[in-house]
């Protein structure tokens, strides 16, 4: 299992590896969401409705860390026409708001854009203590 870091951090699953970044190293990172996280991770995610998060383009894969995030808004726990709220495992990252700097936090998200396959499961690699693919699992290099 990954040992906590000693500040609060984000991981990115990617197709070419994890990226890491530390929450301390956003403009303001009281106030910061997963969008801008990915953004300054320089990542592509779509996002079409400001942050309102009534486009839902925003969804990211929650891999670990869920308890580290804000509570679900009531934009997230809403239905619309038809379509179910955001299921368990996954955040509208434009409403998630990210672990306070000093916090011991690490949170891990994934995303189809990124290389992330929906629903793969990741465990702790053997000596970094990063998440890798489950076993039998292919990753682009």
């Amino acid at each position: 299992m990954a040992v906590p870091s000693r500040v609060a951090e984000i991981v990115f699953e990617t197709r070419r590896g994890p990226i890491t970044l530390p929450v301390t190293e956003l403009c303001a990172p009281a106030e910061a969401t997963l969008l801008d996280a990915v953004r300054h991770a320089g990542l592509p995610l779509g996002q079409s409705c400001r942050g309102e998060g009534v486009c839902r383009s925003c969804a990211v894969d929650l891999i670990a860390g869920d308890e580290a995030l804000s509570p679900r808004t009531p934009i997230e726990l809403r239905e619309r026409r038809g379509a179910p709220a955001s299921p368990p495992g996954v955040r509208l990252a434009c409403q998630a708001r990210l672990p306070a700097p000093g916090a011991v936090a690490r949170v891990v998200i994934g995303h189809l854009a990124w290389g992330r396959q929906p629903g793969l499961a990741t465990e702790p690699g053997p000596a970094s203590g990063s998440p890798a693919p489950a076993p039998g699992a292919s990753v682009d290099p």
